[in-house]
């Protein structure tokens, strides 16, 4: 006679694994993602964004690639104002996606 309580057991424990991994994924960190363009809408490439979190002070920055997105992973949360230092450049645009 096979026990009835096995199943049970081994679905709890199953559930407990998925649980656990998806807690583990859960993080405090944050990404800020855009697009670099001037006042024409060409992209700019290149081009150092500056996120600076205002209420710690703490800068992070970020560089655009060829086709102008850019990326600053790995911020603890909070406001980051970007702002693009981009030199030459009279005036550039900064979009959010």
């Amino acid at each position: 006679m096979r026990s009835s309580y096995l199943p049970t057991v081994r679905n709890v424990f199953v559930c407990a694994l998925v649980l656990a991994g998806a807690a583990w994924a859960q993080t405090s960190l944050a990404t800020i993602t855009g697009l670099v363009a001037d006042p024409s809408g060409a992209v700019v490439s290149n081009a150092t964004v500056e996120a600076k979190n205002t209420q710690t002070g703490v800068v992070y920055r970020g560089t655009s690639t060829e086709t102008g997105n850019y990326s600053i992973q790995q911020l603890p949360l909070g406001e980051y104002p970007p702002r693009v230092l981009q030199q030459n450049l009279k005036q550039t645009v900064f979009i959010r996606r």
